[in-house]
């Protein structure tokens, strides 16, 4: 099973067609909330019916809770509809919901062809096979923690693949292939990618405490003080937690 990837990350902005508009209504969806409208088809999979990309129509309560019947949309272009987005009660239980998954080892199939139109950092990869892991990888500081998806992808060459390639590869309609044998592990190469990055990401977090250090050595000897306080604050505590493995096959 694939779950849409939720995590603190940029907007891009991307246009999705609603169905029996004009292309003067078209609904303009940044990346997250495509991918919430991705994720609620996913989860509410035998209890809504959807009308276009940004809207659909609760028929069945998927869990219990104060979670009204009727036409959600995304944004809001109806007075009868309900305004769903991130921060809806619905949207955050079907967040936590699909974030609670156990996603065993699989193999997918994903359809190129089905997309419409050409991928060009995919291309090269077309008619082969090979392993991909996610991993969140969190960092806590000051108070506040950051969430990172890591991406490790390999062909069974095992050259490796590049970040966005792994990425752009989520994004194609796929299905799980069941006839499949797989191997028990992913190659050995992909856990050496998650150190990698990982250390990239400590160094980059270093280099911006450097420069916080760097500032605060100019500071009047009279807030030394809070400075220690904010010094304490600065202590680190990471943590990997893998969310899925899985076999790639791009005819």
């Amino acid at each position: 099973m694939l779950v849409p990837a939720i995590s603190a990350a940029s907007y891009r902005l991307g246009a999705c067609k609603a169905a029996g508009i004009s292309l003067t209504s078209q609904v303009i969806l940044n990346r997250f909330e495509r991918q919430l409208i991705e994720l609620t088809r996913h989860e509410l999979n035998g209890h809504a019916e959807f009308t276009n990309d940004s809207s659909f129509i609760l028929r069945t309560a998927p869990f219990p809770g104060d979670y009204p019947l009727g036409l959600y949309e995304l944004p809001r272009r109806s007075g009868d509809a309900h305004l769903y987005r991130l921060g809806h009660p619905l949207a955050e239980h079907l967040i936590a919901q699909a974030k609670s998954h156990d996603l065993p080892l699989a193999e997918i199939e994903f359809r190129y062809a089905e997309h419409g139109s050409k991928i060009s950092i995919l291309e090269g990869l077309r008619g082969q096979s090979g392993w991909l892991i996610v991993s969140l990888f969190t960092v806590e500081s000051l108070d506040q923690a950051e969430d990172h998806l890591l991406f490790a992808a390999c062909t069974d060459d095992e050259p490796l693949l590049t970040e966005d390639q792994a990425r752009r590869l989520l994004t194609l309609p796929a299905s799980v292939r069941s006839d499949s044998m797989l191997p028990l592990s992913a190659p050995p190469a992909l856990s050496a990618v998650n150190v990698s990055r990982q250390a990239e990401i400590q160094r980059q977090r270093n280099d911006k405490r450097r420069s916080l250090f760097e500032a605060q050595d100019a500071i009047d000897k009279q807030r030394e003080e809070l400075i220690g306080k904010i010094e304490g604050k600065l202590q680190q505590a990471a943590g990997l937690v893998s969310l899925f493995t899985l076999r790639w096959v791009l005819p």
